[in-house]
Order: structure tokens, then C-alpha cells, then sequence
């Protein structure tokens, strides 16, 4: 403890010689200090430790009706536990925050049906004249709470995605067909599942010039939008997006000359995309992030093309893929299977950023493990009101506060996490200015350390200097070398301060550095039975009187160079009581015989008995 206690002051030292040092600490000092003080048994910290409050915590539950037959609950759903927290943490520190998250039952859906109208899609379109009261009839097994949407998409009407000479003229691309848009809101979600079958009936195919369509356009802002879609706070929203062909991405926008980056912005007027002309399609990774900030998950459903849609939904987070027919009939069939499908499993995600590291502990069916890097926080076999708990192990890694968010898929509600790092002493807000503690003023105590005015130094900043730039050449380093021939200061192994040297003091548990110029060791002196001075009973190794050499310094009972000789003389006392027989001298407790004439030629015993 001592030793801890010595290398601690002498890192306060160190700052107390730096007048506009700041007492803040590096993350890697501060964990190497951490270390060092807990290997030597100092657990107790000192200043604000690290903490976890829960400022939201309700409970798990489903959403709460009050008569059977409403179709909007009068509580919402609470499907993660807690909703907010706080977290107070020194780099290197971690904190755990203890999770569940439940599979809530009768959860309200909104069910968006995003069609792909170019002209081959046409036979797929007369068969959803009643797609709405089939997919109604379907999703009230699932949930009371059900809303329906329509949107369809084409490509962007310039050249070379569409025909240059229909685009002038203004004409349909064909016969029964409309101009071609980039994206359109038919119909905003609502319960009229009449209304929507209505509207598909209605809607009138279109047609473009090449293969590729502009599907990504219209999932952006089918997403971004969601006053014009309708979408609800409360609910699991449904993305289900239908084609039979490829989609631009990021970049193809130049053929056309379009230039500008898509924005990430909604831009419907009149429920139609009005800016398809002015900005490029947007990039995947932009459409995973708007599918993400607003809670959507989406169902890709295609006729062909099986690995390019397979791998575009293994890119979007909760995303699926399904087969669909060439006549889309299997639709209803689709949408109630991947419906299950994803209410069958939890995942959690999180959008912890850089300097926080996150790590999992799940608990699907009473079987806890940690995750390993890279795994993805999941439980499969989940049905409606089942839970799940979790650990989230928090640590933080740079001293910058932070905001995330922690979340199962597909739901509204996350898990708020603030972390606040602390990476200074909370007594540097209050210097005691002037303090007499300071060699009578000449600088400031802060958090027990003296921070010097400029001109002084030193740890009550006793030490004078003509100026701040050259105070290191006024230390006097001849008093912290020997001789004018030894080049190096306190012998390598501390530091020299007003004239005298402060000795540094290794990690090494027990050992300390001494002496005038730091040159003894308490290692450093002869061994006894394999200990240094014989062990800590017979003596201690400590600096001589000149300040320079190692000696041991023996405790009573003990003498000689290694402490290895014992000042007790009964070891030597023969039968007749006699020390030697007296005619010996009894010295490291044993017996040492005269060569006396009248012992000449006889055999003494250890005693001197002949």
C-alpha cells in the first residue's frame, strides 16, 4: 500500500511541475494508474465512480384494448424494458444494463403495398382487384389493428430511361397506359380495404424504355414520408415491395445527367415524387438508413432475379424475400407467411457509435450465453407475449458523452442510453487559489496538488526559476550526479527537483528506489538462505550511510554483512553449562575451539568437549 500510495504522489509530482498542466489523464494513463493502484490493493475510488440509473422503466406488455371489437388500443404496447438510462462511466469502466424485450401479442400493422406498374407488370395487376379483402380477412388473425396502403412506381421520365419522343410529345407510352412517374402515393394507409381494392382496379399500368426500374426511389420515400403514407407511431410497419425486373442504384442517375446526391428527404407533392428528375437514385446504403430511422421492415416479393432481391434484403436490416408467381397470386400467401416469419423471432440492434463498445449476453430459453463479436443479439422459436432478457455490457472507450439506442426490429418504442464519460477530477472546477500550502502563494492547490504560478516549481512549488521556458536548467544538476564525469541524473531512476533526487518507483510489487541519487535498491543487497538479508525476520536491505551503496541493516539478534548470524549463544552451551567448554568462542551460534596444546591431537566435539 505504500509503495502504491508513493508511486500516486509522485505522478501528482509530476503535474505539480507543470504549471498549466490539466490534472485530465489519457484513457490509457488513467486505465495503466487504474491498474497499478488495484494490483496494490488500493480498490477504493476516489472522486465520482462510474453508476447506472433507470430514469424510464415500465413494464412489459401488450397493448391494451377496451372493448373487443376496437380496432385502436387505449395503451400502447411496451415492448422493451427499460425506456431510458443513464450511464456514468471512466474510460475502461463498464456498466451492465439488464433488458427484456417481449414478442407483444395483437401488435397494430401497417401493411404499405409498394407495386412496380412498368408495362410487364400488367397481368399481375388484374389479378390484385380484391389483393385488399383477401389481405384483410388474412391479417385479422393476426392482429384487430390492421391499416392498408398503395403506392406504384415506375422509373424517372427522362431520357434514356424513357423514350426521348414520348417524353416531348406528351403522350402515353401506350395504349391504356399513363405517363411514366417516378414514384406515386395511390392510397394512403387507411381500414377501407374496399377503397384499396377500388384504387388497384383503378390504377392504370405504365411503361418505361429500359430494364432496370426505380425501385429504390420509391422505398425512400415511401419510408421518408410518413405523414403522406399514413404511417402510425404505434405499430409494426410493412414494406411489401413487388417487380419483376432490376433496379438502378446510386450513380445511374448520370446517364440522365443527374448529378445531384439523393438528400435523404421527402419530397411528395401532390402524392407524387416531385423531385425524380432533380435528384440521382439513392445508394443502398442510404435506403437500409431510412428503413432503419423509421421502423420499417420490408418484404421484397419478386418473379425472377431470386439472388439479386435475396441479396438486397440480406443488405436492408429485418429485411425478407419471397418467391413471387409470374401472375402474382400467391401474394396473401406471402405476406401471412413472412408476417409469422418474423414474429416468430427477436432481434436487437443497436446504433452505439465509435468510442462505445457494446457486448451481449442473450437468454432465449433459459440458456445465457455471451455473444461473440461480430453475432448478431437474436432469439428464434419466439411466439406472441413471449420475453426475452438480455445484458447489454457497456464500456467506454473515449472521453466523448454519447446517445444511442438500443431496439428490438420492427417496434416504435427503443431503449434510450445516455453515457456520460468522465475523464477529469471533479475538484479542478474549485482551485484554492493562493494557498499558503503553496510556499506561501506561489501557486494555486488544486484537487491536493500544487499547481505553481509562473517562476516556481516543485511540489509546493518551492523551487525558484528566472522564467518558465529555462526553470529545467535551473534545477542545479550537480547535486544529482556523483561526480562531474556521470552524464546521467539521479542514476536513470528518478527525477531532479530543486537540487534533490526524486526517485521513481517501479511496478514490481515490494521493490523501492533510494538513496542520495537513487542508486540503492532494496533488492539489491547479499542473499541468506535464498532471501535478501536472510527474509524480513533477520533484516532489511536499505541505503547506507553515504546515500549511495546497499547494506543490510540486521534486526536484534542478528549480525553480519547477510544478516546471517545469529546473536544467541545457547546453541553453543555444553553439558557442563559452560559456553564452548570456555575454551571456544561461540560465534554465528556455533562453536569456534582454541588451538590450545591441550587439545593438540584430540578430537573436540562441536562444543569444545573432548
Amino acid at each position: 500500500m505504500i509503495n502504491a500510495l508513493r508511486v500516486l504522489m509522485l505522478s501528482l509530482d509530476a503535474l505539480a511541475l507543470r504549471p498549466r498542466a490539466s490534472l485530465a489523464l489519457s484513457p490509457d494513463r488513467a486505465l495503466i494508474l487504474k491498474s497499478f493502484l488495484k494490483q496494490s490493493n488500493c480498490n477504493k475510488t476516489i472522486g465520482r465512480p462510474s453508476s447506472i440509473e433507470y430514469i424510464q422503466n415500465a413494464a412489459l406488455q401488450d397493448p391494451v384494448y377496451e372493448n373487443d371489437d376496437d380496432e385502436e388500443p387505449i395503451e400502447q404496447a411496451v415492448p422493451i424494458q427499460p425506456q431510458e438510462v443513464k450511464i456514468v462511466l471512466r474510460p475502461g469502466d463498464t456498466q451492465t444494463i439488464r433488458v427484456g424485450v417481449r414478442q407483444v401479442n395483437d401488435y397494430p400493422v401497417d401493411l404499405y403495398y409498394l407495386m412496380d406498374l412498368s408495362h410487364s407488370m400488367k397481368d399481375d395487376l388484374k389479378n390484385l382487384h380484391t389483393l385488399g379483402s383477401l389481405l384483410a380477412t388474412e391479417m385479422k388473425k393476426i392482429t384487430r389493428s390492421f391499416t392498408l396502403g398503395f403506392g406504384s412506381f415506375v422509373d424517372k421520365p427522362v431520357a434514356p430511361y424513357s423514350a426521348a419522343e414520348i417524353i416531348q410529345s406528351g403522350n402515353p407510352p401506350c395504349t391504356g397506359c399513363a405517363p411514366a412517374y417516378g414514384f406515386r402515393n395511390e392510397l394512403p394507409l387507411n381500414r377501407n380495404t374496399t377503397l384499396f381494392d377500388q384504387k388497384v382496379k383503378s390504377t392504370l399500368i405504365s411503361s418505361n424504355q429500359d430494364d432496370a426500374e426505380g425501385t429504390l426511389d420509391a422505398i425512400a420515400q415511401a419510408a421518408l414520408c410518413t405523414e403522406d403514407i399514413g404511417w402510425r407511431n404505434e405499430s409494426r410497419r410493412l414494406l411489401l415491395v413487388t417487380s419483376d425486373d432490376t433496379f438502378h442504384i446510386e450513380g445511374d442517375g448520370k446517364m440522365a445527367g443527374i448529378l445531384r446526391p439523393f438528400d435523404g428527404k421527402c419530397h411528395l407533392v401532390n402524392n407524387e415524387y416531385a423531385k425524380t428528375k432533380y435528384y440521382d437514385y439513392p445508394s443502398i446504403g442510404q435506403v437500409n438508413d431510412v428503413l432503419v430511422s423509421n421502423n420499417i421492415i420490408s418484404i421484397f416479393a419478386t418473379s425472377g432475379l431470386e439472388a439479386l432481391y435475396r441479396n438486397l434484403s440480406i443488405a436492408l436490416q429485418g429485411s425478407t424475400f419471397s418467391q413471387l408467381r409470374s401472375d402474382s397470386t400467391n401474394i396473401v400467401q406471402i405476406v401471412s407467411s413472412k408476417y409469422r416469419e418474423i414474429t416468430e423471432s427477436i432481434q436487437i440492434s443497436d446504433t452505439s457509435p465509435e468510442g462505445t463498445e457494446l457486448r451481449y449476453r442473450v437468454n432465449c430459453s433459459g440458456e445465457a450465453r455471451w455473444l461473440q463479436p461480430g453475432e448478431k443479439p437474436e432469439c428464434g422459436r419466439i411466439h406472441a407475449g413471449d420475453q426475452i432478457s438480455l445484458e447489454v455490457e457497456v464500456k467506454a472507450t473515449k472521453c466523448i458523452n454519447q446517445r444511442f439506442e438500443i431496439y428490438p426490429i420492427g417496434f416504435e418504442r427503443h431503449l434510450q442510453v445516455h453515457v456520460e464519460v468522465i475523464c477529469n477530477c471533479s475538484c479542478e472546477s474549485e482551485p484554492d487559489v493562493s494557498t499558503t500550502e503553496c510556499t506561501g502563494g506561489n501557486g494555486n492547490r488544486d484537487c491536493g496538488v500544487c499547481q505553481c504560478l509562473p517562476g516556481y516549481y516543485g511540489d509546493q512549488c518551492e523551487c525558484t526559476a528566472e522564467n518558465e521556458e529555462n526553470q529545467d536548467q535551473k534545477l542545479n544538476d550537480l547535486k544529482c550526479k556523483p561526480d562531474n564525469d556521470t552524464t546521467v541524473l539521479c542514476s536513470g531512476r528518478g527525477e531532479c527537483i530543486c537540487g534533490e533526487c526524486r526517485c521513481n518507483q517501479p511496478a514490481n510489487a515490494g521493490v523501492i528506489i533510494s538513496g542520495t541519487y537513487c542508486e540503492c535498491n532494496n533488492q539489491g543487497c547479499d542473499l541468506a538462505n535464498g532471501e535478501v538479508c536472510g527474509g524480513p525476520e533477520r533484516g532489511e536491505c536499505v541505503c547506507a550511510l553515504d546515500g549511495r551503496t546497499n547494506e543490510c541493516q540486521c534486526r536484534p539478534g542478528y549480525t553480519g554483512d547477510k544478516c546471517d548470524c545469529p546473536t544467541q549463544t545457547e546453541s553453543c552451551r555444553a553439558n557442563n553449562g559452560l559456553i564452548c567448554n570456555a575454551i571456544g568462542e561461540c560465534k554465528c551460534g556455533k562453536c569456534i575451539c582454541e588451538k590450545s596444546p591441550k587439545l593438540l591431537d584430540l578430537d573436540a566435539d562441536d562444543m569444545c568437549v573432548v
